[in-house]
């Protein structure tokens, strides 16, 4: 259904991707790219040949995801200046002129008295200044360069983020779910650095929407509770029973209890993530009531 709704769609519109929600796909934070100087379309090439391979060498267990936000890729772009009608041509006849004349024709083997050498091909266009070589009228002194020019471009952007109210783009950093969120951000930090060495300086690289301070507050809540949890049970005991053994036994009771969970953890091979300590304050709550 959603492949037929994109026949209804403008022209350009990408089809849909259809992906299974689990905390796997949630990204841990976005590296973003802004440059005042530079097109998007740059700007999303340099994400996607320079940083790409980085994040793989310097950030443990990511897992990159299968279509990022950015722009289009870079291509050259043919722009008509002059008005089609002065040489009886229509855009369509433009675009089918630069299709013939940038044909893929592959080379092959030219078999002469028993030989076979190698044939290249040169049909493709190698520069953007041969395409205003390209003939528009078989025959008479008409060439691309008399109605159009060619530039390094990008063509129609697909996707862009607001960022500081400028036009970016940005790698969404996907872990897997074999790695720890902490351990990523971390990597990610200290590799930055790193990536703003491999991109041009008027380039700047930033690492937004930062999930680990949701994991170190869970933490955090965690050890508030234990010890909450430890201080009252003791105190119960303490005022009600009068035994100071009683008390020591119970408040221990807790500590040794999540260093069992944090054992069961480390050998079932799981790591501290959200689940994980909700269940362990869970378990704390418990054993506090």
């Amino acid at each position: 259904m959603a492949s037929r709704a994109q026949a209804g769609q403008p022209d350009g519109t990408l089809p849909p991707l259809i992906m299974q929600m689990d905390p796997g796909n949630v990204p841990v934070g976005y590296l973003v790219f802004k440059s005042k100087t530079r097109p998007l379309g740059e700007i999303g090439d340099l994400a996607k040949t320079q940083i790409g391979p980085l994040l793989q060498t310097y950030v443990r267990a990511p897992s990159l995801p299968r279509r990022t936000v950015r722009p289009s890729a870079p291509s050259p772009s043919v722009s008509i200046q002059t008005s089609c009608a002065k040489y009886n041509l229509t855009p369509q006849d433009v675009v089918n002129a630069v299709n013939a004349g940038n044909a893929i024709s592959p080379s092959g083997n030219l078999y002469v008295q028993g030989a076979m050498p190698l044939t290249p091909s040169n049909a493709m266009v190698r520069e953007k200044k041969e395409f205003l070589t390209i003939p528009l009228i078989p025959g008479r002194d008409v060439y691309l360069r008399d109605v159009a020019e060619v530039a390094d471009a990008t063509d129609l952007n697909y996707g862009y983020a607001m960022v500081d109210g400028r036009k970016s783009t940005y790698v969404p950093i996907i872990k897997k779910n074999t790695a720890s969120t902490l351990q990523v951000v971390s990597d990610i930090k200290k590799s930055l650095p790193i990536f703003k060495k491999a991109v041009p300086e008027d380039v700047d690289i930033s690492f937004a929407f930062d999930e680990s301070p949701t994991v170190v507050t869970a933490v955090k809540n965690v050890a508030t509770e234990g010890l909450i949890g430890a201080g009252l049970t003791g105190l119960m005991i303490l005022l009600f029973l009068r035994d100071l053994r009683s008390v020591v036994v119970v408040v221990f009771n807790i500590p040794m209890a999540l260093l069992g969970s944090l054992c069961g953890l480390w050998l079932t091979g799981n790591t501290i993530n959200i689940m994980t300590l909700g269940r362990a304050g869970a378990g704390d709550r418990h054993l506090g009531r």
